[in-house]
């Protein structure tokens, strides 16, 4: 077999396509959900308020508000934060 090649996905890279590139150089928050029981936030600035049915994180640009039940940060440090619960709605505000 040959060398890998820079494979495209409709016109974009993988990387592009996943918005890896783009959301790394911006400073945009990635958000990876874990179904209803969790939500890994990256690249958040500050908490803004925090209670079991309502999370509001400062973003770089906006505000992420993070609703459900029993609602717990369970981890958080400068860069990355790990809520649980029963998460139903993650919106920017």
């Amino acid at each position: 077999m040959g060398p890998l090649k820079h494979s495209k996905i409709c016109g974009y890279s993988p990387l592009e396509s996943a918005g890896a590139v783009r959301d790394a150089v911006k400073g945009e928050p990635r958000i990876l959900m874990t179904g209803q029981g969790g939500v890994k936030i990256e690249n958040y600035r500050k908490i803004l308020f925090y209670s079991d049915t309502c999370i509001r994180i400062q973003t770089f640009r906006r505000v992420l508000a993070v609703t459900g039940t029993r609602l717990m940060i369970r981890y958080y440090d400068r860069d990355e934060m790990w809520i649980t619960g029963r998460v139903e709605v993650v919106r920017f505000e």
